[in-house]
């Protein structure tokens, strides 16, 4: 359960956590706001209200815990703060800033295997600004807080905790959180160092800390041990803690406050409720002002509230708001884990504005939600699992661990008696009355297999035939659902079965629809109006939708864990809770019939926290959807359906019943009261029972004037002096108030002199660093222009660089080629020899064969021989003319070889020409780029310095200052502080005296009306005596003498009603209300309106801002399109006169034309995109 959970916004209202919302409570109307959860978070873990209620910061579960700031005027979310510097599982504790509670928060994480990390936040800009870790794997780290006069001192505390940090800028950029005390100094060894909660006090500034074991000590500013106040006998741990403005109040277990004195000695020893060992004070909250009420929240939910000057009295706490559903008797234990209680069963009235609810609490109460009261509630010795109402308002039925108890609610007494009970049914969850009340249906579990059964009753017999004992479901049934007209039952549980029974006299109890899915366990089952089809949900994201006339089964995947859900009469929507692990507690709202396999559009709405939803109930006419949730919370939500809505009205009754259920026994108490009141009236008005003595009166009538004289005396000289004193009180402090005023007008003087003087010192030295910036801006303009002369100059040498080389290149491929054709003509004539010398030799050769033929015919061998020899030499030269074409065709292939390298070389010419003029590009772009920089860079650095030197002078001017703003802050507030009492004082007196008035002028008033009653009897004595002596004359007349009694008779009996008098105070407190409430609207109507003038002031200037620069946006749209006509016409007339001129003339002027055109437009595109971005900027 949260701590601290409770806050006074104002003398009236209250908020606090309930569900996934925060409830804004009035203590006069009863009427409640809420500050809306934000979608994706799971429920609050702390909330903390700013010093003066303008903001209220809460921290959210989640994947990534968040904390959302909300302005408390507005009730509107503000800012949401996230931490992603480190890993966090939950925020403990917040707390703002006193003296910049709109710019500075600090929050505490921590959790059960979790680092604890400090956060030092800055709310207008989202960022945490500084962070340091406390403590490691801490689970019990408790509240965090400011010091009241100090942003910058923060203290820890907890389990083993005890921790000072300071907040420090260092040179003006670098944000820390340095740990100043690690530990309690000076503490005794005995203190315990298990700290549960701290309060800051007020002059002096000092801590008051309380541990576990009740002791409450007091450090100073640094955190050092004071002194001990005062350890409490038996073992008793304070969980919280209120400062006052004299004295401070603790509370904690036993449900049990102690009020201490300023001097810090005990004055009172409250008890909260009925005195429980196992029960806590959660929370702790006092008027802001007067302090006049405490407001106390219990572990169970409880809320109480008593006034400050009670004390003598009763002490009796009274209840706010209603009593919710709690756990008196429940174990530190249970209480753990089940924090808030969980409601067990919830139902609703047809014909009444009921709601019945049963908890583990072992309570049942019944809600009126339209006049938001408890008509009656009972309390059992066992745990109620499940409850029922029926249609008509006037019965429960209600399923306890091993039976059935059927009871009447009595509204007139706030009583609900039992007078029938159903033995043995075991282990009854569900339980449900018919639409039209004649059938009850309940879940038993019966037998020695455990088989669960659904046992329908008749009410107004209380038979249960065997037709309608329907079986089937092997496991426990969750959700129990009839049709409109009471002929079909539908039920599902956690075996997995879904199924629909016929309900009729001649019904065997036979399924009509029988749906198995092994491992899902259905929660809820629901009918349209139809009674045609059924829907139910479970635990595998899938929203089963079956006709019940041949049992088909449509399913659609809705991503998501939904427990209930429910249809209204309309069938237009379906209501499903959600219990997902991801994201539970919301409520979803889809359309029927469905669109798309997924369920298709729906709404969705956080209600409850991350424990999620129990049950969900729509009333019968359709105007609010109920929920209940395991955090114990009941939500009322209106269906805004206003079609549906009237119709359901026009087919039914018009207006809920308000008839009453009495008893006998109610009759006979009633009759017997009225008979006693009867003879109480008849002695009453028996005259002779109230013959006055009129002697007693009158000395009655002289002691009351004797009286009535000494209190006026007495309140006349207790009026002198009081006013005697008032006026000297009042000229003293005109004077003091005069002299201050006289003071603070003389400071305000010198500071606004002071002022001026530094406003002309900062006028001088701008003007001096504006001349100084006109000098820098010609010496980098000189610069600039020599950079670029230089740069010229590199492009030239560059230029000329390049020109060389690819000069060289061409003479070296020249050269190439020359050595290349004189080494073909070399190898040609070489050829050509070696050709002719072949030929010459071979026509030789012939010669000599034929001389040799001819001379050697004869002689053979030799012949023969020679002829040999030549074949040989034949050969050898036939060989070497071989080897000769061999080395023509390489000398080819080097040819071919030189043209190839040759080709290569030019392209790697070609190449290394196009690199020259891409590297000369980018050369140029990147010393563009530098030169951009170093500009860029020039301005940053100037900027700076001016900057830094304006923060130094700053800084220097805000340390005084904010010391003088401080103390006459403090002064004021003590002269404040003073005023308000002497008001205070004023008023009283002024009360008493006009109180005294109203008593003597009310004692003069009666004094006159007995003057006048005592004059009025003595004539009417003198009368009587006067005609019993005329009737005493006719004494022996009887007759004479009778009609003179009669006369006497009737003339003295007559019987007078007194007029009944309204009571002054109630109606002098019935105009001071009102005059209250006209004011206060008067007042809130002057702020909206003057609101309502300055947005519509910002939205006419920014919609005036936005027609201007539309309206520059077209001229400059038309005067480019004209521009854009003008240059057409130019190049068509230009044309025409071109082509009766030269060639290169028409080329050169179309080049003019053309860049001209090219520039124009470069400059109207940058123009229309610098306005494009300046209207973003506005809009």
């Amino acid at each position: 359960m949260i701590r601290n959970n409770i806050y006074f916004i104002d003398e009236t209202r209250i908020i606090y956590p309930a569900g996934y919302q925060i409830v804004c409570y009035s203590l006069q109307d009863k009427g409640q706001t809420y500050f809306q959860g934000v979608e994706g978070y799971k429920g609050y873990s702390c909330i903390a209200l700013s010093p003066m209620r303008r903001f209220l910061a809460a921290g959210v579960k989640g994947e990534k815990p968040a904390i959302l700031i909300y302005d408390t005027m507005s009730q509107k979310r503000k800012r949401t703060l996230l931490f992603n510097e480190a890993p966090v599982k939950e925020w403990y504790s917040l707390a703002f800033a006193p003296t910049a509670e709109a710019k500075t928060l600090i929050s505490l994480s921590g959790g059960a295997q979790s680092e604890a990390y400090l956060c030092y936040w800055q709310i207008d800009t989202s960022k945490c600004i500084a962070f340091i870790k406390v403590a490691l794997n801490v689970q019990d780290i408790f509240e965090v807080s400011f010091h009241p006069d100090d942003n910058t001192l923060i203290a820890c505390i907890g389990k083993q905790v005890f921790k000072f940090f300071r907040f420090s800028v260092i040179e003006g950029e670098s944000k820390t959180l340095k740990c100043t005390s690690n530990i309690l100094n000076k503490a005794p060894a005995e203190l315990s160092q298990n700290y549960t909660c701290h309060a800051w006090m007020h002059n002096p500034n000092h801590l008051i800390v309380c541990t576990s074991i009740g002791e409450i000590f007091q450090c100073d500013d640094n955190g050092d041990f004071e002194r001990m106040i005062e350890v409490i006998k038996q073992p008793f741990s304070i969980e919280v803690i209120q400062p006052l403005q004299h004295g401070f109040i603790c509370g904690g277990d036993n449900q049990t406050l102690f009020i201490y004195s300023g001097d810090y000695k005990l004055l009172h020893t409250l008890t909260v409720g009925s005195s429980e060992n196992k029960i806590s004070v959660r929370g702790l909250s006092l008027t802001p002002l007067t302090e006049e009420t405490i407001i106390v929240t219990l572990s169970t939910n409880l809320i109480y509230s008593l006034k400050m000057g009670q004390f003598d009295e009763q002490n009796q706490f009274e209840l706010v708001s209603l009593p919710f559903h709690s756990m008196p008797n429940a174990g530190i234990q249970n209480q753990k884990q089940n924090e808030q209680i969980p409601i067990n069963g919830m139902d609703i009235c047809i014909r009444k504005p009921l709601i019945v609810t049963c908890g583990s609490d072992k309570c049942i109460r019944v809600w009126n939600y339209e006049e938001k009261i408890i008509e009656a509630y009972k309390v059992f010795s066992d745990e109620a699992y499940c409850v029922s109402i029926h249609p008509s308002g006037f019965h429960l039925v209600v399923g306890l661990s091993d039976k059935l108890r059927l009871m009447t609610i009595c509204v007139h007494n706030n009583q609900i008696k039992p007078y029938k009970e159903i033995v043995p049914f075991k282990a009854c969850r569900e339980i449900k009355f018919s639409n039209g009340g004649q059938y009850f249906a309940a879940a038993n579990q019966t037998g020695s297999n455990q088989q669960h059964v659904i046992h329908v009753y008749k009410f107004y017999t209380g038979e249960n035939p065997p037709q309608l004992i329907f079986k089937g479901h092997q496991n426990k049934i969750r959700c129990l659902a009839w049709s409109k007209d009471d002929t079909i039952l539908a039920s599902c549980g956690v075996d997995g079965m879904i199924c629909t029974f016929r309900v009729a006299a001649d019904s065997n109890g036979s399924r009509t629809v029988d749906i198995h899915a092994k491992g899902i366990q259905f929660s809820s089952v629901t009918m349209t109006i139809d009674s045609k089809t059924l829907f139910s949900v479970g635990n595998d994201k899938i929203l089963r939708e079956i006709s019940i006339q041949d049992g088909t089964e449509i399913k659609r995947n809705v991503d998501i864990i939904l427990s209930q859900i429910a249809f209204p009469s309309s069938n237009k929507i379906l209501f499903a809770g959600v219990s997902d692990e991801r994201h539970s507690g919301a409520i979803r709202c889809y359309k029927y019939p469905f669109t798309g396999a997924q369920g298709g559009q729906y709404n969705e709405y956080q209600a409850h926290d991350e424990r999620g939803l129990d049950k969900m109930r729509v009333t019968a006419d359709d105007q609010f959807l109920i929920t209940t949730g395991r955090d114990g919370v009941i939500i009322i939500y209106e269906i805004k359906d206003k079609d549906a809505r009237g119709m359901k009205l026009k087919e039914g009754y018009s207006k809920p019943s308000d008839e009453i259920l009495v008893t006998r026994q109610d009759l006979d108490d009633l009759k017997a009261n009225k008979e006693l009141n009867k003879t109480a009236i008849s002695d009453f008005s028996n005259p002779t029972q109230n013959n006055y003595n009129i002697p007693q009166m009158e000395e009655k009538i002289k002691q009351l004037n004797e009286e009535i004289q000494k209190s006026k005396q007495e309140m006349t000289q207790r009026y002198q002096t009081l006013e005697q004193q008032y006026n000297e009180n009042k000229k003293k402090f005109d004077e003091e108030i005069k002299s201050l005023k006289d003071k603070y007008e003389q400071e305000i003087q010198d500071l606004d002199q002071n002022q001026q003087v530094k406003v002309n010192n900062e006028a001088n030295k701008f003007e001096k660093t504006k001349t100084e910036k006109e000098n820098e801006l010609n010496r980098y303009q000189k610069d600039v222009s020599k950079l670029q002369y230089e740069h010229q100059e590199e492009i030239r040498n560059l230029n000329k660089k390049s020109d060389e080389r690819v000069q060289d290149e061409k003479l070296q491929r020249e050269r190439l080629q020359k050595e290349f054709n004189e080494n073909l003509k070399k190898y040609q004539s070489t050829i050509d020899q070696t050709e002719k010398e072949i030929k010459s030799e071979i026509e030789s050769l012939k010669k000599q064969n034929e001389e040799q033929i001819l001379d050697k015919t004869e002689q053979g061998l030799k012949a023969k021989s020679e002829v040999s020899m030549n074949k040989k030499k034949i050969e050898q030269q036939k060989q070497d003319v071989e080897k000769l074409v061999e080395e023509i065709k390489e000398f080819e292939e080097q040819k071919k070889q030189l043209v190839d390298s040759n080709n290569i070389l030019k392209q790697a010419i070609e190449e290394q020409l196009k690199q020259i003029t891409e590297r000369d590009k980018t050369i140029g772009e990147k010393e563009r780029k530098i030169y951009e920089l170093k500009k860029r860079s020039q301005e940053l650095e100037k900027y700076k310095f001016v900057l830094d030197h304006k923060i130094k002078e700053l800084k220097r001017d805000i340390g005084p200052r904010e010391d003088e703003i401080n103390r006459m802050k403090e002064q004021t507030n003590k002269m404040d502080q003073k005023l308000k009492g002497f008001a205070q004082l004023n008023n009283y007196l002024g009360n008493v005296v006009d109180k005294l008035d109203s008593d003597q002028k009310q004692m003069k008033e009666k004094i006159k009306s007995q003057r006048q009653v005592i004059s009025f009897q003595n004539v009417r004595i003198k009368k009587f005596k006067d005609l019993v002596y005329q009737a005493v004359q006719y004494i022996q007349n009887y007759e004479e003498l009778k009609n003179k009694a009669y006369d006497i008779f009737k003339e003295f009996l007559k019987k007078d009603v007194k007029p009944q008098e309204v009571n002054q105070d109630i109606m002098a407190e019935y105009k001071s209300q009102k005059e209250y409430l006209e004011k206060s609207v008067e007042g809130l109507k002057a702020n909206l309106q003057t609101d309502e003038e300055i947005h519509k002031a910002e939205n006419i200037r920014i919609m005036r801002g936005n027609v201007k620069l539309i309206s520059e946006i077209n001229k400059l749209r038309k005067k480019k399109k004209e521009i854009k006509q003008t240059h057409s016409t130019k190049d068509q007339k230009k044309e025409i006169i071109i082509s009766q001129g030269p060639v290169n003339e028409k080329l050169e002027t179309k080049k003019k034309i053309l860049n001209e055109q090219k520039d124009e437009k470069d400059r109207l595109k940058e123009e229309l995109q610098q306005l494009e971005e300046e209207f973003n900027i506005l809009n």
